[in-house]
C-alpha cells in the first residue's frame, strides 16, 4: 500500500521535471503562449491524477469489514 502510494508521488515529481523542461524549451521554441498553456494543462492534469492515486492508494483497499444487508 505505502509502496504503491510512493510510486504514484514519484511519478508525479517525475511529471514535475518534465512540465519545468518544457518551459525551458518552450521559451527557446518561439511557440505560442496558448500552444504552451495547452500543454501545461495537459501535463498538470496528469500530475493532478498521479496524485490523487497516490492518496487513493494510501487509504488502501477501502474494506472496512462485515456489512450489514438491508431488508
Amino acid at each position: 500500500m505505502i509502496m504503491a502510494q510512493e510510486r504514484s508521488i514519484l511519478k508525479a515529481k517525475d511529471q514535475l521535471d518534465q512540465v519545468a523542461d518544457l518551459v525551458r524549451r518552450a521559451s527557446g521554441d518561439n511557440r505560442s503562449i496558448d500552444q504552451v498553456e495547452g500543454d501545461l494543462w495537459q501535463q498538470m492534469q496528469q500530475i493532478g491524477l498521479s496524485m490523487l492515486n497516490a492518496l487513493i492508494e494510501g487509504h488502501g483497499s477501502g474494506d472496512l469489514g462485515p456489512t450489514i444487508e438491508h431488508g
